[in-house]
């Protein structure tokens, strides 16, 4: 569970930025509220703004922050030089810098660091475990600029606190990856000799397993890839139940031919998916049966691929195959419509076991129509009134506002400064009228921040229209 996140000088934040989940004072809702131990915060974040203004940036901020910590520097599957933010050309030799605060086994977490993304160099980094009365104590800290760090002092054992200075004095000089990224890969052997330090494990664990996002139009599956054990009838059932009709849904394997013919993916991606399903596979280990097979999930638009190994970790790729019960005809989900392919790629928030999950998605609302974006934010959060999912998204659609389901601690606006600068203002922090009606306040220029800035004499020129 998310508490908040903010950054600093990345895309089209400048600034530190803050996305403050924590719950207000509201009496309404209070399963849409998570009461943790000396903190609670709201399940559903709804992002609203006019287009251009930074919605989906505070996604890819996430999304960056988790890449970093998979990742090293020189691993990095994107070229990440240009993502400080460009508006102020000295911002180029400025660290970028991410935090997060969230829960995860019923303990509270900050997690922070800085990189200089232009030189592809982390600066700092630093865990802190929070106490319920908001006191941080350090589990660990780097000066990576500086080349030290403090004493671990965090852990009762001795040798659990000497491993893991150990471990830092080692990498003093390593400005190309995290502690926490090394501190897990290759490790299993140290935890099991220093339990204590499995909050290193944990910490990496909520990070890289519990945050999984969805982006409309997704050409390229390895950020979408998900554990997860179908059940075709559930999926049938309810896209049936979403006014989709009456569909027998199945599984056809494909060759990898054809899944690069029509994906973005190519053979290293598809050599890396199964080393990533082979690790995923045996990090699960007593939740996988030997005698089924393991299955992985690449959600691209227009396309779902199940990557599945044998228990010789023989690979096969399928794919879905809609069948239309009134007739008996056969689909690809290519053939399939928009909305279609996007309801299926959000469906697992709402079918799966997901026990702790935050989920982020942007655009909520493409290819859906307005009632089912409201149906769908109906059922997550009766699905997440007794658990601990969370859903972050960028929408905008307001008829959620209209029918009155959030509460205002689960709105938040984001708007653009003259400087070209991103903000993200909570709708909670904003005083309106007792008598207005939140739905009308997002059109009659009560929130001036939510509209777009037209103009209409450039409008007129672009146009070329001769006014009469």
């Amino acid at each position: 569970m998310i508490l908040n996140f903010s950054v600093s000088n990345y895309l089209s934040y400048d600034m530190a930025t803050t996305l403050d989940l924590s719950a207000g004072k509201a009496r309404v809702n209070n399963e849409h509220v998570y009461f943790g131990d000396g903190f609670k915060c709201v399940k559903f974040a709804a992002l609203y703004g006019a287009n251009a203004t930074g919605k989906t940036n505070i996604i890819k901020a996430i999304k960056q922050l988790r890449r970093f910590v998979q990742y090293s520097i020189m691993q990095q599957p994107t070229d990440i030089t240009n993502l400080y933010h460009r508006m102020k050309p000295e911002n180029k030799a400025l660290p970028s810098t991410f935090n997060i605060e969230f829960e995860y086994k019923e303990t509270h977490y900050r997690y922070t660091f800085s990189v200089i993304l232009s030189q592809k160099r982390f600066t700092e980094e630093a865990l802190y475990r929070v106490s319920k009365t908001g006191r941080e104590r350090e589990i660990y800290y780097r000066d990576i600029s500086g080349k030290n760090h403090h004493p671990v002092l965090y852990f009762k054992s001795s040798a659990a606190n000497t491993k893991l200075n150990n471990n830092l004095e080692d990498n003093d000089s390593n400005n190309e990856a995290l502690m926490l990224t090394l501190m897990n890969h290759g490790k299993e052997s140290m935890y099991d000799k220093n339990p204590e330090l499995s909050v290193l494990r944990d910490v990496y664990y909520f990070i890289t397993r519990c945050i999984v996002f969805r982006f409309p139009f997704a050409h390229k599956g390895s950020d979408s890839m998900k554990y997860e054990r179908f059940n075709f009838d559930s999926l049938s059932n309810v896209l049936d139940g979403l006014g989709f009709g009456e569909y027998s849904i199945s599984m056809r394997e494909v060759d990898n031919d054809m899944v690069m013919r029509e994906t973005a993916l190519d053979d290293s991606d598809i050599s890396r998916i199964k080393d990533k399903l082979i690790e995923i596979k045996y990090s699960h280990e007593g939740d996988v049966d030997d005698e089924k097979p393991f299955q992985l999930v690449a959600s691209m638009f227009k396309g779902y691929y199940i990557f599945k190994l044998d228990k010789e970790n023989n690979l096969s790729i399928f794919t879905l195959s809609f069948v239309h019960n009134h007739n008996g005809v056969s689909f690809t989900l290519g053939e399939e419509s928009d909305g279609t392919a996007r309801i299926l790629e959000l469906l697992d928030i709402l079918v799966f076991e997901n026990k702790d999950i935050t989920f982020l998605v942007d655009e909520l609302d493409s290819s859906l129509n307005p009632s089912l974006t409201t149906k769908f934010v109906k059922l997550f959060l009766e699905k997440a009134a007794d658990t601990k999912l969370q859903l972050i998204t960028s929408t905008h659609e307001v008829r959620i506002i209209d029918e009155k389901i959030l509460r205002n601690d689960e709105i938040f606006i984001v708007t653009k400064n003259d400087d070209c600068a991103s903000d993200i203002i909570p709708l909670k922090g904003i005083k309106l009228r007792a008598d207005k009606r939140l739905y009308e306040a997002f059109f009659d220029d009560t929130i001036k921040e939510l509209l777009p800035k037209f103009n209409d004499r450039k409008l007129e020129k672009g146009l070329k229209v001769v006014k009469k």
